[in-house]
């Protein structure tokens, strides 16, 4: 899979199986916006976190042992949630039973 490292705007894949979406490297990173494109079927977003790129990715829970999860529509965008803020990668996995592309920024 595609390492998105430290762009200011890319195209990632995005999937409800974690191992087919492109991993973005958020080390360095202090903020960001999905865009979710006319025509997408995705209405959900949730996202797994390592603690590094290549690392070994978990489900992303909040302080209260929720999971983070983003209820979205087309043609918006969306900030990252606050709890990426700690990770040093993350995916974006989705409802879509399959692979979508999506934009996303990042900020440092």
């Amino acid at each position: 899979m595609q390492i998105l490292r430290y762009g200011v705007k890319a195209s990632v894949t995005v999937d409800e199986t974690a191992g087919n979406c492109t991993e973005v490297s958020y080390a360095d990173m202090a903020g960001g916006m999905v865009f979710i494109p006319n025509g997408s079927s995705v209405t959900s977003l949730k996202f797994d976190v390592a603690p590094e790129s290549g690392g070994t990715f978990e489900r992303l829970y909040d302080k209260d042992n929720a999971e983070v999860a983003i209820t979205v529509a087309v043609d918006r965008a969306y900030p990252f949630p606050d709890e990426l803020f700690g990770c040093g990668a993350f995916k974006i996995i989705t409802n879509s039973i399959t692979a979508e592309t999506i934009d996303v920024s990042v900020k440092g």
